[in-house]
């Protein structure tokens, strides 16, 4: 009784803090800038090609030398820079003349350059939409949702920071356009990292029935770590569909078992 009654006060704190806070998703955090952030921070956004390689030479230890590269495509900062002008800057890697990049740089008319992203049309054909959505809501993420799990990682990885920076009331937009059978067969890849393993159970948690419940039951009493990875979203996710019965379940399985260990304990 008195554990039950710590979950108890535990719950109706953690209630009464997220009607202070905004109504974000605990178990997703951002791992970079999204593309559109990246685009509104830098003066220029460009594509460019690689005209000539880095030349290394015995003097490359006391300054980098660096690539050059002619404008191809002007994405943002026309008044800064035109197609076929050109310019150089640090390169990481080897790349065959006449390879694209994605190029961004700050405070012109002397500009300091990222870092080229080796590009691809799918990433330019992905860049070029973002300027036509909404800032926000459920009609923004449902663009993104079709790049979880691309086989372009840059693109995988950027989808998921547009839903780790977004709100529950975005969520929640777009629930009945959630692909859900891609979620269950996402979380079941133990290949998944595991931030977009908690996404995907936030995404469930909203979309998902009680028809998901002996799913996510599975889960919570597998013996497998790998199933249970990102365990604070998945017991989130199963509370949601769950409702309150199934706080029985996580006590018996992480608080009052002795044999637990404590990592699961904390994310319970």
């Amino acid at each position: 009784m008195l554990l039950r009654g710590w979950i108890v006060l535990l719950l109706v704190c953690s209630l009464t803090w997220g009607t202070v806070q905004a109504d974000w998703c605990p178990f997703c955090s951002a791992i970079n800038l999204t593309f559109t952030e990246q685009i509104k921070q830098n003066d220029v956004v460009l594509v460019a090609k690689m005209t000539e390689a880095p030349k290394y030479t015995e003097e490359s230890d006391l300054e980098l030398p660096k690539a050059e590269f002619e404008v191809v495509r002007v994405i943002k900062g026309e008044n800064y820079i035109s197609v076929g002008m050109k310019f150089k800057t640090l390169l990481v890697g080897t790349y065959d003349l006449g390879q694209e990049f994605l190029i961004m740089g700050v405070d012109p008319p002397f500009i300091v350059w990222s870092t080229p992203l080796k590009s691809n049309p799918r990433i330019l054909e992905y860049i070029g939409k973002l300027g036509s959505l909404p800032a926000t809501g459920g009609d923004r993420l449902v663009y993104f949702q079709d790049y979880f799990e691309d086989p372009d990682p840059t693109l995988a990885y950027d989808a998921y920071d547009e839903f780790a920076i977004a709100s529950y009331a975005d969520l929640f937009e777009m629930k009945d356009r959630m692909k859900h059978d891609k979620l269950i067969e996402w979380i079941q890849n133990p290949d998944v990292p595991i931030n977009r393993r908690r996404l995907y159970f936030t995404m469930l948690g909203v979309c998902g029935t009680t028809a998901d419940v002996p799913f996510l039951e599975s889960l919570i009493t597998s013996e497998d770590r790998r199933q249970q990875s990102g365990l604070d979203a998945l017991i989130a996710c199963y509370l949601s569909l769950k409702g309150p019965e199934g706080v029985n379940l996580i006590e018996k399985q992480f608080l009052t078992n002795e044999k637990v260990d404590y990592v699961d304990t904390l994310a319970a």
